[in-house]
This record gives structure tokens, sequence and C-alpha cells, in this order.
């Protein structure tokens, strides 16, 4: 599998490189009204209005510093209904790819019922500790239905 890296802080973590669209550079956002902490607001691509995601305050609970190094990767969102929306989820140094192979990837060993978005890690080539962001996993039914104006198939009448 082919993975794009990325960091918060001095901890790496990588996510498919399948489901990513485009990396750009961080731009201004717009709040969201009503949404946690994580949501670190919405700006407009090529005619659309994407939702990020900083990824920072979602695992860590802290904000990202919107420095040089800060990019947004735009990624094909699997909603559960059906379908796909483009997300931005905001990171530091999204600079490079990696081939992972299956026998790379171990177990994670803790796994936080409100974090079930951690993956399985591996050992980068440099030698550090990486963990899988699993996309499909990153969002609740509430905060899908706020970012995408959709209501899940339990609220709906």
């Amino acid at each position: 599998m082919l993975t794009v890296l990325f960091h918060l802080g001095d901890q790496s973590f990588a996510i498919d490189a399948e489901c990513v669209e485009i990396v750009i550079p961080a731009l201004p956002l717009r709040p969201v009204p009503g949404a946690p902490a994580f949501v670190g607001g919405r700006f407009e691509y090529r005619g659309r209005i994407i939702p990020v995601i900083d990824l920072g305050q979602l695992i860590f609970k802290h904000p990202l510093n919107e420095g040089l190094s800060s990019r947004y990767m735009l990624i094909q969102y699997k909603k559960p209904q059906g379908g796909t929306a483009l997300l931005g989820l905001w990171a530091e140094r999204v600079t490079e790819t990696l081939e992972v192979s299956d026998d790379m990837l171990a177990e994670g060993g803790v796994s936080p019922p409100d974090a079930r978005y951690l993956g399985r890690i591996f050992t980068s080539p440099d030698g550090a500790i990486v963990q899988c962001v699993e996309t499909s996993d990153l969002l609740s039914a509430e905060v899908r239905d706020l970012l995408f104006n959709e209501p899940s198939a339990k609220t709906a009448p």
C-alpha cells in the first residue's frame, strides 16, 4: 500500500494514498458554528466548500500551528450511506510517500474507543514509528451530518 506520510509535532502518521486527491498549502479557514474544536473550518476550493479537520486537535487535543509546513490533504471521504465527499485533513510536513507492505504492519496495541481511526503501525526506513490513520473512521455520525449537511439514517424521519 502506498501511504502519504505526515507529522503532528514530533509524531509520524500515514494514510492510504489511494484516498488522497491532492495536497495543497494551508489556506485561511472560515469557522463552522457549533462544530467540535477539531473541525478547523472550511474553505472554497475550485467552486466547492471543503470542511477541514485539524488532525492535531483531533488526535492530541491541541491545534496545529499555522506554519509554512502546514498542508491540507484533500481526501475522498467515503460516506456510510454511499458516495464520497471532499474532506480536508490539516497536518504538518506532508512531504513524502512510502510504500508499506502488509508484513511491515503491526497492530497498534492500544485502541481508545473514541479514536477508532488509529490503525496499525509500522517502522519507517529512518526508524520512526508511524501510526496509520483510517480515514473511514475519522468522523462520528453527528459530525458527518454537520459537515456534509446530510442527516444520518438513524436521524432521518
